[in-house]
């Protein structure tokens, strides 16, 4: 009776370095019994760093993670053929409305902003962290 929850995190960063994959999925599951709970409640991962550059795209998914990737660069008046489904043409046209809207445009820019801030703050902690270290020693 429940409707599915599904959560994707677009990483700008790698979280699993030590895992190859780009796209990692994760469910309720019981160690100790090895059950899953249920396949209604799923996080996807989608570390786009790992994303290799000129990948040929061969499946929805992949088409998504290149719109994530790269469509900032996408030309939505003539994007490339491998972009130009039905739900692709939807996507450009919200990016596109994005672009025309300057009230859509400020906040995305804050939000861009606000991400930015957050890691120079998190990079500094780890520097500061880092030198606390040395010291120590």
């Amino acid at each position: 009776m429940l409707n599915p929850a599904i959560s994707i995190w677009l990483l700008d960063g790698v979280l699993f370095r030590e895992i190859e994959d780009y796209h990692l999925s994760f469910t309720l599951y019981n160690l100790k019994h090895k059950l899953v709970m249920t396949d209604h409640l799923a996080i996807h991962v989608l570390q786009l760093p790992k994303w290799p550059r000129g990948r040929t795209i061969k499946t929805e998914k992949e088409r998504w993670i290149y719109c994530f990737k790269e469509g900032k660069n996408l030309d939505t008046d003539n994007p490339p053929e491998n972009m130009k489904t039905k739900e692709m043409r939807q996507v450009m046209e919200v990016m596109h409305g994005f672009s025309e809207s300057q009230k859509n445009y400020l906040m995305y820019q804050s939000r861009l902003d606000a991400i930015y801030t957050r890691n120079t703050i998190l990079k500094s902690l780890k520097r500061a962290e880092n030198k606390n270290e040395l010291i120590e020693k």
